[in-house]
């Protein structure tokens, strides 16, 4: 199967939607098929790029011409679809608002090429730019939506998104996102990241490793820390990952809350540094906004380290039903449940085994990349 990728960006440090999208063209090669991936050359990265052609994706960085607000234009794309499309048979877009998705929905349906679009939990139009999204649904979106030969949802909450824009029930199938199971089997020794960054052994790290982003809930997370910290003597926040723009200000309340020698901002964790951080967690922390899906939060739970989310991830039911702990968005009760869950219990250290054998189960590539497979060819077998 000749199988064309189109996102609009492809650099890592933009997040799980990119890591799925590269993640899914390595598992597909492996299988057999051809992976072409159509994007632009906003955050190019030279390295990346190559790491991915070596095993034998092929990469098409369309100039972008203009940056509005994140939606980027890159109108030699348009032209490449014009000749090249039909030459695929299936084109998978990924996220619903961009230039790309326009275009290649455009021209998919003009020569009658099969499309599924993975919105990635960018079906709604809230949080930021409100007024934008919804002039792209009223131009775009909804036609978007309504031709696609299918729609791909990460779980029951994103199902009930497309349907609220108007989707057939029909054109949805869940698929999760995963995870590389084989990095997880064997870990770095405990006490590797404590030694990297200064931490004493006796010292209880709470980690939230993600990018730096306002809808991260990190400002929720600083306070509750810092209710926290005026009980709890040896604890220490740590905050990892790429700034988005939001990391001055959260230095700036960390300041303002007297948490500067209690809070520590790593930067980017990366690799084995990033599972060393897991490793010497006492528990990690993904105090979202809104979050689709988390695989940070897997990846955690695939290190045994215990896992607190708000309620207002889509992970939530599946961490419920196992073991895992689930919070509102509130100050006080983020606060108790850190309190309680920095300390191991035997009953806890039963929790973690069982959700790293649930993750184990059902987000693996295998178990993903057979999901996706069976879409692909359903709808290039559908008239």
């Amino acid at each position: 199967m000749n199988i064309l990728h189109v996102i609009q960006y492809l650099n890592p440090k933009r997040g799980g939607e990119v890591a799925m999208c590269t993640s899914l063209a390595e598992q597909c090669l492996r299988r057999g098929h051809a992976i072409t991936i159509a994007t632009t050359d906003n955050g190019y990265d030279g390295p990346y790029f190559e790491s991915l052609e070596e095993m034998g994706v092929t990469i098409l960085p369309f100039r972008c011409r203009v940056n509005i607000k994140d939606f980027l234009i890159s109108p030699q794309i348009g032209r490449w679809f014009d000749t090249a499309i039909r030459d695929f048979d299936v084109v998978h877009i990924h996220a619903f608002r961009s230039y790309q998705c326009v275009v290649a929905h455009q021209y998919a349906k003009k020569c009658g090429v099969p499309y599924v679009l993975q919105a990635h939990g960018s079906v709604l139009p809230f949080f930021q730019k409100h007024l934008l999204k919804k002039a792209y649904d009223f131009v775009w979106g909804r036609s978007v939506l309504r031709d696609a030969s299918g729609l791909i949802a990460v779980n029951e909450m994103e199902v009930r998104q497309y349907l609220e824009m108007g989707a057939n029930p029909e054109q949805i199938t869940i698929i999760p996102n995963a995870l590389d199971i084989e990095e997880y089997q064997t870990l770095p020794a405990h006490g590797m990241f404590r030694e990297r960054f200064g931490i004493p052994e006796n010292a209880k790290i709470i980690l939230s490793l993600g990018r730096i982003h306002e809808i991260k809930g990190l400002d929720l997370l600083v306070e509750a820390f810092s209710d926290l910290a005026r009980e709890v003597e040896d604890c220490l926040l740590i905050l990892a990952g790429p700034d988005q723009g939001y990391q001055r200000l959260l230095q700036q309340q960390v300041k303002k809350a007297d948490l500067v020698d209690r809070v520590l901002f790593t930067g980017p964790l990366y690799g084995v540094y990033k599972l060393e951080a897991y490793v010497d967690a006492s528990v990690y922390v993904l105090p979202s906004i809104y979050e689709i899906f988390s695989l940070t939060t897997l990846e955690a739970c695939l290190c045994e380290t215990p896992v607190i989310v708000t309620d207002r991830c889509g992970l939530s039911p599946f961490l419920r039903r196992n073991g895992g702990c689930v919070v509102p968005y509130d100050r006080a009760a983020l606060a108790a449940v850190l309190q309680r869950e920095m300390n191991v219990t035997p009953e806890r250290r039963d929790c973690t085994r069982r959700l790293k054998h649930e993750v184990e189960k059902h987000f693996s590539y295998n178990t993903v990349t057979d999901l996706f497979e069976s879409l692909y060819a359903r709808v290039c077998s559908t008239p």
